[in-house]
């Protein structure tokens, strides 16, 4: 054991001592055994001696023997029995003697040092009476001897080898088993033994210092250390403590110091230290200590002197001053901790102070701790002589300090000791003490005697040094503090109050750390204040600050009332301190005074609001009874009569908030506003206006108040209802036989009568809050004063003071009709002024207008306001400004309420009146079709669309026995009308026929359902398979053997009747496919091929998406045969077919079990895709030997394919020529087709650059081919005209996707339109018409009507009128020209089609809207939008045409012309007639999105049907018309709480709405709203109506999509995100599951645009997200969530790509990474347990592992903090992680410990204390101490008292602890664990310090390496720690502590 273990043990059994000492001879080296003959020789020699009578020959006996020895061997046993026999002699002489000789021996080398000195201290219990001071001085002597050897470099030496290398001002003291302790150790047991030795004792130290003292005064030092430290700490374990030999040594050691005072340094600081282990715990201790304290304090001033006399060294000597002076504050402070007082210290520390200031010394910046440590005591104290010291040696601080600076250089450097702390000296004027408050009163003269430019410098910068301290003290914890404070240099994340407060990580926190500090106490003060007067029992922060602290947060906030930032908030903050605690009161108002009068008096300007500030914080002062009295005196002398106006008024309005906090003030206050006052002061407009404000709040505060101030006023007598003045308002109230009444003075001059406006506005503010509450009557007030009231149509003030009192004539209108609707004519008039001037005024008053109109029930203003609804809308939509619609919105919402509630219930809806057209194609069938007349071959096309073959309830259903005859009827049927219909080769043929057969199996298939269900011998349960196979049966049969005209209708046939099947018929689709597979490859019969590649593609379309092996399959074969078949006519219909498959991809939503299958899915549909634009880009190449570099580009777009290869369309393949062009035109048309129909795809699978490539090609195809037919002759022959084409077929059905999801603009469709017309205007006149020519006529005719359709149809763009009757006239011209009947028949084509027919369109997203109503079309505009059939402007034309094809297709001789204009007109009457449906639901088909019929009961002259109607009517084409986009917005805000809506197509009215903001931006003037906020309007109207409105719920599915979302802006996708809950309950479970899959595949997709958003934008995204999932997931149940796995992958991948904590710093970008932590956490919380903890579950390797997924681990664990702190999940939870993680290296842990402590701080305090236990425990343990530490300081910092002044630093954190952990451990609720935790303390320092000892050794340790750059400081923390704590500790361990010192 260790030499202080050693000491201890001998201390502890003085009964036992030579059992002791046997023990410790043990220890030490053994010589040999000694030989019996020498011993025996010896033995006898030593008797003779002490047989010897005389003295003076027994000294002589003894020399002989000891010259004998001499020639002995060394050290051999003869020596140690010698002296051993002779020092048990009784003799003093034989001692003596013995002691000198056997010095000699040591001084010559014969017996070792450590020997001679066993042996001498072995014999001390044997020696008596005086004898014993001759061997101790005999062990002084050996000691000496042995030092000054050890010294001289002698090497072996043990006394050497092992003596302390300790530098005195170094990082490291090393200690081990010493000689050179053992020696003194051995003397400390003399001293326990026998107490008559401690003179001699203390005499040999003196003689050591003395002789010893040329070896070096600091390893003389390090020597005596041992000794000094253990008789100190070894007093409180005595028997009977004393200090009797310390305070012996040490002044004896002083008093040599003084002798030697150039070498005294060292001394003097081992005697700094030795103070510091003093015990002060009784009133004893405080004698022993100040002696000791005194006789250190004269041996300094000694040197002190001695060095400024010899001019060395006094820099130094100053700072071991302050060393000392600190010292002496410690034991101060521990005094005080035990409620000790001890003037005395504070006596020598003034001693201290005053000797170096008396010698003229400079004052030295390391005193400004010094001054704020009495500053902070001073705050506690409150005995008036120890507040009396504090004070005197503040001034002589002041006063040596500003004298020393003004006479170096005239200006004070740093002054932040004393000013900072006016404060706590103001706090002592309150004093009744006259001499405290005189000295008080010096104090703070002295500071004002200063120069200004003192807080001049302060304002610019607070310096306050530090020194060289690295560990904190409390003075330096509130110096940090400031600097930080003040320099504002610190985020509001960099305090502890924030991890400690409520609002942890508040999005809206400022980013200014001081005022987020200043506001975080002032929150603290309040919640505290809540706390107490509830049942709630305050925290155990805000305990702390009501209990501990108070003054000294004054203090600190005091301080930043100077700052010009922080002012405002640091009076706030003050006024809370003083609410929460009332003794402050008496100080806060000598603190608003103090810093009043020295701003005023300050030679620097000072802010009128500062002051004003400062003045604010006098009434909350009030709310103690016990300061009414003061604040009142305060306030009164600023009441006199030649007061200044401006501070009279304030004075007022002070004494008016004064009196909201305590009602005693109300009599002070009522004289104050008695009418005379009134009188006195009614010139004075600044007065007068306090005067009125302040009646003003008592009526708003206190009503019946306010009475009592009108009815102060004494009443003449007889006269009740007359007064002769009165208070401002005028109106009183009289009760008089229970009724109420109103007054009004007859002589007064009150604020209501003042031609002030802002007067009279106050009055009418005070009578408004009479009648809010009901203390006058509203009507009969009002009749008083309407005729005082200035004319409010010339003054916006009164405008608005009449509104805001108007609203309280809502409740009794309908009791005061006239005046009820006089002041609704008033307000109506207020609302709708137009007012250009003071337009900020008047904008206020109309919305106070709006608000007071809003009051009244809207069925009294209806009848008081003509018209009302009406001019409601027209002031609605005119007007601009957006705080006015706000208010009309709410008005708004109010009406339509109404409206709702008072609705007829039984009101039939008018049809919408039906126009010539649809009259004629209604009869149209019946008069083409007569029964009796079988026109099937006559007319197949025409019979396919409109002929019934077995048409119900007639008698034509007798003659169908059995299902074979409806079979075999529809068979017959079918195979006319395939020997009859030509295709000629010609794809539009193919695609009408296509279109005509669909509704021909459709009727075949109802007809044959309808038998089956009637059969009774039908036993089939899927009866609608079964008529599948039997249909598809029949019609293969037909295929067999049948001629090529029928073999082409048969095969498009096929396709139809699978597009007729409901999807979940399987087996029929198959073996279709596989039927049109088998003809697709039949090389040598074209007609087969070509027709039975479009059917395929049409089947695969519309396979069900488990069919995916089929539709792969169907891909690849018409791939094949494109490449191998020769046929350009056979690639056209493989590419149309191929567009149609494209149709069918990626439109699944339900059809998919897990993610994992979808994502599959969408992988192999992506890679079908990317063959298919690969082939078509490619064959279009190498046929049309077109060189365009997007279609190079598409041939090379193959996503996630991995057979490039197998796309190679060789030269040979290829068999076009300029000659064989006239009949490839279809072929390559369809190729064109195919491509276009890959736009939507390619979008929806997010490959936007390749389909605005591919709608680009095409629109260059048409713009070049319209101009180049102008220019050229030649362009027909080139192949560029087959592209055009092809291009003109392809465009419409592009046209119509690009509008939905806005990829085309207004000005480029319109050029599109005009390119058709010009295309078609030069082909018409060509005198001849080449195949060519006659092909692109067709295509340009068809396309042409299909664009003006989806055009118009979609209802969003405008077309100029001139141009599609331009249109309309060139159809007719061809139809009713001498062309070719192909040709007649698409100039009819496009005359349908321009009506909505769609012939020709194979896109599925093609809208054919038929209804709009008619008033939607202004006469104003040239421009129309909606379906052509429903505008009013081209009726006549419309029905002319519709006639003349009724005519041709009647009255036509010529067949075919015939033929054409019945197949037209029937598809055109598809539009009208109804559809063929069946009870069976499965085959039920959904065309175009429909609407719900809502109108019902919603009357035309409703709001709600004219706001409507408004949007629909809404024009954007006519830019100076147009409404402003705000209006719309409001509009739409309307209507989205209308219960129902009327039928309009209100999916077009919201794409314009949409679209609106972009068109008129550039014209009208933006407004408040930001960009795109109408679009989100757009978006929430749709989704508050779209349960109700197909074409709503369309939109709301189509925006949510991934494809359209992606392309959102950016406020629009966030709008989204955050209504995912109304998302929830719109969509099907199966949507919702795409839904969420969609979401997380935009979080993540490394394409996605996502990645390309800043931090703020993504951060923005995310936020939205987490709170639309929050609200959807507390809407709902969890687990009974179908979607559930699909949300909580999204949530996954959300997680995934949010930031850490950590990952950023910038504070913007800070905030709003705290705001979705917040929210994350918020929705994670409700999310289920066993999920989340699943994600969050971490493993000790995650911890270990710091490679890249650790961020990830770290961003788990801090969720995991936060749910937590919130509650969601148990502190189990983190405790799990609790040991793995203070095990692991703090490298980037730090965030997550600090999110540990902050989750730690809701817990019990039991829990808090069993983790600082375990922690303390874990450090013991650990590899990486500093991560336990840091932990252990931050749960200490965030539950000590000084809490709230923490810096949360990782550093800083560990430089508190000395601080944080004695302060918590000394709270009454944390010492019950505070002797196991400083256990576990003091062995964590244990480790840590033989730690650093191998560092410097060099062996081994079981710290990790990464640790070692902070053992040195961790050590000194250590080291502190347990020293702040050392009353816990046992003396063995106090001895080890000491022995660790660091210096």
């Amino acid at each position: 054991m260790d030499h202080w273990s050693s000491m201890y043990f001998m201390f502890k059994v003085q009964s036992k001592y030579k059992e002791n000492l046997r023990l410790f001879h043990r220890q030490l080296p053994k010589t040999p055994p000694p030989s019996a003959a020498a011993a025996a020789a010896m033995d006898a020699a030593a008797a003779h001696a002490l047989k010897t009578p005389h003295p003076s020959l027994q000294r002589q006996s003894i020399h002989h023997l000891f010259i004998t020895l001499r020639s002995s061997p060394p050290n051999s046993d003869a020596s140690r029995t010698l002296i051993s026999r002779l020092l048990q002699s009784n003799s003093p002489a034989i001692i003596d003697q013995a002691v000198r000789e056997w010095c000699g021996l040591v001084r010559d080398g014969v017996v070792s040092v450590r020997d001679g000195v066993a042996e001498l201290v072995a014999g001390v219990e044997e020696v008596e009476g005086k004898a014993v001071g001759v061997v101790v001085k005999g062990v002084g002597c050996v000691v000496r001897l042995g030092f000054g050897r050890g010294w001289e470099g002698m090497e072996g030496n043990p006394f050497v080898k092992n003596v302390v290398q300790c530098d005195i001002r170094g990082s490291l003291y090393e200690c081990s088993v010493l000689e050179a302790c053992e020696t003194w150790e051995n003397l400390l047991q003399v001293l326990q033994c026998q107490a008559e030795v401690d003179n001699v004792l203390a005499q040999e130290v003196l003689l050591f210092v003395a002789h010893c003292r040329q070896y070096g005064m600091k390893k003389v030092c390090k020597f005596l250390r041992p000794l000094l430290m253990f008789s100190i700490l070894r007093v409180p374990f005595l028997d009977a403590p004393s200090y009797s030999f310390t305070r012996r040594l040490v002044s004896s050691l002083a008093s040599l110091a003084c002798t030697f005072p150039s070498e005294a340094m060292p001394l003097l600081m081992l005697l700094n230290d030795c103070l510091g282990y003093c015990q002060c715990k009784s009133a004893k201790d405080l004698s022993d200590v100040v002696g000791l304290a005194e006789v250190v304090v004269d041996a300094y001033i000694v040197i002190l002197r001695h060095s400024v006399t010899d001019g060395t060294v006094i820099h130094k000597v100053q700072l071991n001053g302050v060393d000392l002076l600190e010292a002496l504050l410690a034991i101060y402070s521990i005094f005080e901790q035990h409620n000790i007082g001890c003037e005395d210290v504070i006596n020598l520390v003034s001693r201290l102070l005053g000797a170096q200031k008396d010698l003229g010394l400079r004052y030295v910046p390391e005193l400004s701790t010094t001054v704020l440590y009495l500053c902070l005591h001073l705050t506690v104290l409150e005995l008036e002589h120890e507040q009396s010291s504090i004070l005197s040696l503040l001034s002589l601080l002041l006063d040596w300090k500003s004298k020393d600076e003004f006479s170096r250089d005239g200006v004070l450097s740093d002054m932040a000791a004393v000013v900072p702390f006016e404060f706590p000296i103001i706090h002592l004027m309150s004093s009744p003490s006259k001499s405290i408050k005189g000295a008080a009163s010096n104090l703070l003269s002295s500071v004002e005697k200063l120069p200004r430019r003192i807080k001049v410098l302060r304002r610019s910068e607070l310096s306050v040094r530090l020194g060289n301290k690295i560990l904190s003290k409390p003075e330096t914890i509130i110096h940090r503090l400031l600097q930080h404070l003040w320099s504002q240099d610190l985020l509001s994340t960099s305090f502890f109050v924030n991890i400690s407060s409520n609002s942890r990580a508040d999005p809206s926190c400022s980013e200014n750390g001081s005022i987020s500090w200043v506001s975080q106490i002032r929150a603290y003060a309040l919640q505290a204040v809540e706390r107490r007067r509830s049942s709630f029992q305050a925290l155990h922060s805000q305990e702390m600050l009501l209990t501990e602290m108070p003054l000294l947060f004054s203090a600190l906030i005091g301080l930043l009332l100077l700052h010009p930032s922080l002012a405002s908030f640091s009076a706030d903050a003050l006024s809370a301190l003083g609410i929460m605690e009332p003794k402050l009161g008496v100080t806060l108002l000598l603190a608003i005074l103090y810093y009043n009068n020295s701003m005023e008096t300050a030679s620097l300007s000072t802010p009128d609001m500062l002051l004003l500030k400062l003045l604010e914080m006098l009434p909350p002062l009030a709310r103690d009874t016990s300061m009414v009295s003061l604040v009142v005196q305060t306030i009164t002398p600023m009441l006199q009569k030649r007061t200044k106006s401006d501070l009279y008024a304030a004075a007022v309005r002070l004494l008016c908030k004064s009196w909201e906090f305590n009602d005693q003030i109300f009599g002070v206050l009522q004289d104050v506003l008695l009418p005379e006052r009134f009188r006195e002061v009614v010139s004075d407009r600044t007065i007068v206006l306090s005067l009125a404000a302040s009646v003003r709040d008592v009526c708003k505060v206190y009503p019946d108040r306010g009475v009592d101030l009108i009815l102060s006023v004494s009443l003449p007598q007889g006269c009740a209802l007359v007064q002769e003045e009165v208070c401002s308002i005028g109106i009183w109230r009289s009760w008089n036989k229970g009724v109420k009444t109103a007054f009004l003075p007859r002589n007064g001059k009150a604020a209501i009568e003042s031609s002030d406006p802002l007067i009279q506005v106050l009055g009418l503010q005070s009578l408004g809050y009479l009648c809010e509450a009901d203390a006058v009557d509203f009507y009969t007030a009002w009749s008083i004063i309407e005729k005082q009231v200035l004319d409010y149509t010339a003054d916006p003030i009164v405008a608005c003071g009449l509104c805001e009192l108007f609203r309280w004539g809502a409740m009794d209108a309908e009791a005061y009709p006239d005046a009820s609707k006089n002041i609704l004519q008033i307000l109506w008039n207020i609302s709708s002024s137009d007012q250009t001037t003071n337009e900020a005024l008047w904008t206020k008053a109309r919305v106070a207008a709006f608000v007071a109109i809003n009051q009244f029930e809207i069925g009294h203003i209806e009848i008081c306001i003509v018209d009302f609804k009406e001019r409601f809308i027209d002031l609605l939509i005119h007007e601009t400004n957006m705080n006015t619609l706000q208010a009309i919105e709410h008005l708004g919402s109010k009406i339509i309420t109404h409206e709702h509630s008072t609705r007829k219930r039984l009101v039939k809806e008018k049809k919408a009146p039906r126009n010539k057209v649809e009259k004629l194609l209604e009869v149209f069938p019946r008069l083409t079709f007569s029964p009796g007349q079988n026109k099937s071959k006559e007319l197949p096309d025409a019979a396919l669309l409109c002929k019934s073959f077995c048409p119900e309830n007639s008698l034509y259903q007798l003659q169908f026995k059995t299902v074979r005859d409806v079979l075999g009827q529809y068979a017959s049927a079918m195979k006319e009308i395939t020997i009859s219909l030509q295709l000629s080769r010609n794809v539009i043929m193919a695609l009408i026929s296509l279109q005509s057969w669909k509704p021909f199996m459709q009727r075949w298939l109802s007809a044959y359902l309808s038998f089956l269900d009637k059969d009774p011998s039908s036993k089939t349960l899927d009866k609608t398979s079964k008529a599948a196979n039997d249909i598809l049966k029949a019609v293969l049969q037909m295929a067999e053997g049948s001629i090529p005209r029928s073999s082409e209708n048969i095969a498009i046939a096929v396709g139809a009747l699978c597009a007729a099947l409901p999807p979940s018929v399987h087996a029929a689709k198959e073996t279709a496919s596989k039927f049109l597979s088998n003809w697709l490859f039949q090389h040598e019969h074209e007609h087969r091929q070509w027709a039975a590649a479009i059917s395929l593609g049409f089947v695969s379309s519309v396979l069900h998406t488990t069919d995916r092996e089929q539709k792969l399959h169907n891909v690849n074969g018409l791939i094949q045969a494109a490449q191998d078949s020769r046929s350009t006519l056979v690639k056209g219909a493989c590419g149309i077919g191929l567009g149609f498959l494209c149709q069918g991809l990626f439109t699944h939503s339900s059809v998919v079990e897990t993610a994992s299958d979808e994502g599959s899915l969408n992988s192999l549909e992506t890679e079908s895709l990317g063959k298919i634009v690969r082939c078509l880009s490619l064959t279009l190449c190498q046929i049309t030997r077109c060189s365009s570099g997007t279609l190079q580009f598409l041939s090379r777009y193959v996503p996630l394919a991995s057979d490039q290869d197998m796309y190679v369309i060789t030269s040979e393949s290829v068999c076009t020529t300029c000659e064989e062009r006239d009949e490839d035109v279809w072929g390559i048309a369809g190729i064109i087709i195919g491509l276009g129909s890959c736009v939507g795809p390619l979008y929806r699978v997010g490959s936007y650059e390749a389909a605005s490539s591919v709608k680009s090609l095409l629109v260059s195809w048409i713009t070049n081919g319209s101009l180049k037919l102008q220019r050229s002759s030649n362009y027909l022959a080139s192949s560029e005209a087959l592209l055009t084409c092809g291009a003109c077929l392809a465009l419409s059905s592009i046209v119509s996707f690009c509008q939905r999801v806005e990829m085309v603009q207004d000005t480029e469709l319109n050029e599109l339109v005009v390119c058709y017309k010009e295309i078609i205007s030069h082909l018409l006149s060509l005198k001849t018409l080449s195949n060519v020519h006659q092909s692109l006529l067709i295509a340009s005719c068809v396309g042409a009507g299909n664009l003006v359709a989806s055009i118009l149809n979609e209802g969003v763009h405008y077309l100029d009128v001139q141009l599609v009757k331009q249109l309309l006239e060139l159809y007719k011209k061809i139809y009713s020209g001498p062309y070719p009947h192909i040709v007649t028949f698409g100039g009819m084509l496009g005359v349908v089609n321009m009506m909505g027919a769609g012939a020709g369109i194979i896109s599925f997203d093609y809208h054919a809207a038929t209804s709009f109503p008619p008033a939607h079309v202004t006469k104003e505009s040239s421009g129309i939008v909606g379906p052509l059939l429903s505008n009013p402007d081209l009726e006549a034309d419309i029905t002319s045409l519709v006639q003349d094809m009724f005519l041709l297709a009647q009255n036509s001789d010529d067949r075919e012309m015939r033929e054409c204009a019945t197949w037209a007109l029937c598809f055109l009457g598809r539009l009208f007639w109804p559809q063929e449906t069946h009870s069976h639901k499965s085959i039920r088909q959904t065309g175009s999105a429909e609407y719900k019929s809502t109108s019902a009961g919603i009357s035309e002259d409703s709001v709600v049907f004219k706001l409507s109607l408004w949007l629909a009517q809404l024009d954007y084409s006519r830019p100076v018309n147009a409404a402003n986009v705000g209006t719309v917005a409001t509009v739409l805000r309307c209507l989205s709480r209308a219960p129902r809506l009327p039928s309009l197509e209100w999916g077009a009215v919201i794409r314009r709405c949409m679209r609106y903001e972009d068109h008129v931006d550039k014209v009208l003037p933006r407004d408040s709203n930001e960009k795109g906020a109408l679009r989100q309007e757009c978006f929430l109207f749709s989704l508050s109506h779209a349960n109700n409105v197909d074409l709503l719920m369309s939109l709301v599915d189509e925006l949510s999509d991934l494809s359209r979302f992606r392309t959102l802006d950016l406020n629009l996708q966030s709008t989204i995100l955050c209504h995912l809950s109304d998302l929830t309950g719109l969509f099907s479970s199966s949507r919702l599951e795409k839904l969420f899959t969609d979401i997380g595949s935009y979080f993540s997709s490394a394409i996605s645009p996502y990645q390309h958003y800043g931090f703020l934008e993504k951060s923005m995204l995310r936020i939205s997200y987490w709170k639309g999932l929050c609200q959807s997931l507390g809407d709902v149940a969890t687990s009974e969530l179908v979607y559930l796995p699909a949300m909580e992958t999204c949530t996954c991948a959300l997680l995934s790509v949010m930031p850490g904590l950590s990952t950023v710093s910038i504070p913007g970008e800070k905030t709003a990474l705290y705001e979705e932590w917040n929210e994350s956490t918020r929705c994670l919380g409700k999310a289920r347990e066993a999920w989340l903890l699943d994600l969050l579950q971490i493993s000790e390797v995650d911890l270990v592992q710091r490679d890249a997924p650790f961020n990830a681990t770290l961003k788990k664990i801090q969720i995991r903090a936060w749910l937590v702190r919130s509650g969601s999940l148990p502190l189990s939870e983190l405790g799990k992680l609790k040991a793995s993680l203070l095990k692991s290296g703090s490298q980037g842990l730090w965030d997550v410990l600090v999110e540990f402590v902050s989750a730690l701080q809701p817990a019990e305090g039991s829990v808090k204390r069993q983790w600082l236990v375990d922690v303390l425990q874990i450090s013991c343990v650990t590899r990486f101490p500093s991560t336990a530490l840091q932990f252990l300081g931050l749960l200490s910092g965030s539950c000590c008292k000084y809490m709230p002044l923490l810096i949360l630093d990782a550093t800083t954190v560990l430089s508190d602890l000395p601080v944080t952990l004695p302060s918590l451990l000394s709270a009454p609720n944390w010492r019950s664990i505070a002797e196991k935790a400083v256990s576990y303390l003091w062995t964590s320092t244990e480790r840590i310090h033989e730690w650093s000892m191998s560092l410097a050794s060099g062996s081994p340790a079981p710290i990790d390496q990464s640790e070692n750059d902070m053992a040195d400081f961790l050590m000194r923390v250590m080291r502190e720690t347990c020293f702040s704590l050392r009353e816990y500790l046992p003396l063995e361990k106090q001895l080890k502590l000491a022995d660790m010192m660091v210096y």
